[in-house]
């Protein structure tokens, strides 16, 4: 280095040397700013020891549960002396003075709610960065996939039973006693916590899903933000049961013997997305006891249809699903009604079908039901039921009813094994008797006018009367004659009866004969007076027509006489 020397006055002068000399005092003045915000920050550092390396961290307080955690931090650090423990005490038994006398109640409560570290684990001293990083996941506890839902809240205990609160330090300092998932469905504490055990407590419920139960884990090595402790709190979807009671539909009561197949009606899926149950799947099949009833297992919530599949006896199986929808923890309870297979016979009047005719007798043969007899009712009708399944019946019509004539065919309906007959519960078998029918008619020979006040009798073959009447001027019907000949008597004339033969038919027989009455008798003497009348008319013109011609012949022409 060149020494220096003392400028002479002619010496030329060095601008650059004296720039160099500000540049110098320039950067040492930088450097000194610098080293004092080290020093700033150094004692910010010591100030506040309990924070964490890692914006965010910091130290877990005690909250007595059910309140809210003080808001201070001061002197709530694990990692105080037992010196400056009790000198914290004293000083809180002397501010408790102050506020008009202090109690050992209070200093326990005090005490409750002090800061701890690692859950005063018996003096033992961790160090700062055996605090951990967790990140809360829920996730569904059957498939484990995530609830992306958020708000659901949780709330944070150490291994005493003790509410924890927790801070945020960005940007501002927040104190957390509640902790909420985001729309994943997790959650960071808000801080770093020390080795232990910790209980986790959900505080409501999401759509479709039962409550979280506590969740406790323990904390035992060290973990950061960029690899957290994961903590997975499961959640059970919600489910609830079908209650089924099949009951007769006439009477009321329960019918034993059946069971039902609870069926998919839509794809079943839940909150994480996934598909429980597709559309037809059978999901369950109750049984009923001999109240009738029965109830499914626990069914997640959503629509489902009860299909029966074993069929009580006597009972025909149902036409239709009965629709059920699962969407409250309450169990749902469905009341069925079942109909007994039914076998009708209407007996009806082969030609008037809007007669129904009662007092017809029938056998019935099948089954238990061999032999059995059944006479139709007032509207004309038998009900069969307590029908057996797969079972083939025939009806026998043994008596028919007054002036019918029974049928004579074999009828017959089959049960299937799902106590149905044709596709149907219910089922109509209409059965014809026929009557004969005989309309007798007397009429006038000339107007074919009807004739009152005749006498008519019939007589079968043996000459016993079947029939008597005096006709009124209207068609005579008889029925329920038995297909043969008979004779018919008009009036007085028994010597020349009219025979007469009534065919076994279903139409009406219509008889119609004819007799010479007074009016026909006035009508002809009436012909014959109009005819005389009309013949001496006649006469009596022809007579003048005669004469006036034979004067004329007598004038002769331009009035001269003519010559004999």
């Amino acid at each position: 280095m060149k020494p220096f020397k003392k400028r002479q006055p002619n010496d030329p002068v060095d601008y650059w040397d004296s720039l160099a000399d500000v540049m110098l005092a320039l950067f040492l003045c930088i450097l000194l700013i610098m080293l004092l915000f080290v020093l700033y920050f150094i004692e910010t550092d010591a100030l506040e020891s309990h924070v964490d390396d890692t914006p965010g961290a910091g130290v877990p307080v005690v909250v007595d549960p059910g309140t809210q955690a003080d808001q201070s931090t001061e002197g709530e650090r694990s990692d105080e002396s037992e010196d400056e423990e009790e000198g914290r005490e004293h000083t809180d038994s002397n501010s408790d003075a102050n506020n008009g006398g202090g109690n050992e109640g209070r200093h326990e409560e005090e005490e409750r709610r002090r800061s701890i570290n690692s859950f005063e684990r018996d003096g033992e001293e961790e160090e700062e960065g055996e605090k951990s990083a967790v990140l809360v996941k829920v996730v569904d506890g059957e498939t484990l996939l995530p609830l992306a839902r958020d708000s659901i809240e949780f709330e944070l205990y150490d291994g005493k039973s003790r509410l924890l609160s927790l801070n945020d330090y960005y940007p501002d300092k927040v104190e957390h006693a509640t902790f909420k998932t985001n729309k994943n469905g997790q959650f960071y504490l808000p801080e770093k916590i020390r080795k232990g055990d910790y209980m986790l407590r959900a505080l409501n419920e999401i759509d479709g899903y039962d409550m979280a139960e506590d969740t406790y884990y323990t904390v035992e090595d060290y973990y950061d933000w960029d690899k957290p402790l994961e903590v997975v709190i499961r959640m059970y979807p919600l489910r609830s049961t079908v209650h089924i009671q099949l009951v007769d539909a006439k009477s009321g009561e329960g019918v034993t013997g059946g069971s039902f197949q609870v069926i998919a009606a839509d794809n079943i899926k839940t909150l994480d997305g996934s598909i429980r149950f597709r559309t037809g799947d059978v999901v369950d099949t109750v049984l009923l006891d001999g109240n009738g009833e029965g109830t499914s297992r626990e069914l997640y919530y959503g629509k489902y249809l009860l299909r029966e599949e074993m069929v009580p006896d006597y009972y025909g199986l149902l036409s239709e699903d009965v629709r059920v929808e699962i969407k409250e923890k309450t169990a749902v309870s469905k009341t069925v009604k079942t109909e007994k297979t039914a076998q009708v016979l209407k007996v009806i009047d082969a030609l008037y079908d809007d007669i129904t005719i009662p007092g017809a007798e029938f056998v019935v043969s099948g089954g238990v039901k061999t032999g059995e007899t059944y006479v139709s009712d007032s509207l004309g009708q038998i009900v069969l039921t307590d029908l057996q399944k797969d079972t083939t019946y025939t009806i026998v019509q043994t008596t028919a009813a007054t002036d019918y004539r029974m049928d004579t065919t074999e009828h017959s309906f089959q049960v299937d094994g799902s106590g149905l007959i044709q596709g149907k519960v219910r089922s109509e078998m209409t059965i014809q008797n026929r009557m004969t029918r005989a309309s007798f008619q007397v009429v006038g020979t000339l107007l074919g006018n009807q004739m009152s006040d005749i006498r008519m009798t019939l007589v079968d073959r043996s000459g016993k009367v079947v029939q008597q009447w005096t006709t009124s001027g209207k068609d005579a019907l008889i029925t329920g004659l038995e297909p043969d000949t008979y004779k018919l008597m008009i009036g007085s004339d028994l010597d020349h009866p009219i025979e007469v033969f009534i065919a076994d038919e279903v139409n009406v027989q219509n008889f119609q004969y004819t007799r010479w009455t007074l009016l026909d008798t006035g009508l002809v003497l009436l012909g014959i007076f109009v005819v005389l009348v009309l013949g001496v008319i006649l006469s009596a013109l022809y007579r003048r027509m005669q004469k006036a011609r034979g004067a004329k012949d007598v004038k002769g022409p331009k009035g001269g006489v003519k010559k004999k």
